[in-house]
């Protein structure tokens, strides 16, 4: 994950949008969106899905996690990706 990432202090939405179009670039055969947000207080918890579209059918259950802790702003704090 790019050091900026890390140090955003941003909207969480913007954070949000900036992850999004940065991981499509890196999985051009993946469409990924938002399946859920947890957020408690100073910290939030993004599930995104991940949807092969190149043809490859994958048989498990791909998702990213996304931690993000809100300090002067929201920053991505850690990913997970599960393929």
């Amino acid at each position: 994950m790019p050091q900026y990432m890390k140090q955003m202090n941003k909207s969480r939405d913007e954070v949000i949008a900036v992850y999004l179009e940065f991981t499509k670039g890196l999985a051009k055969c993946k469409e990924i969106s938002l399946k859920s947000e947890v957020i408690v207080t100073e910290a939030a918890s993004l599930e995104f899905s991940q949807k092969d579209v190149c043809g490859n059918e994958s048989t498990s259950t791909e998702k990213q996690v996304v931690k993000m802790v809100k300090e002067g702003g929201w920053k991505i704090d850690d990913v997970v990706i599960s393929l």
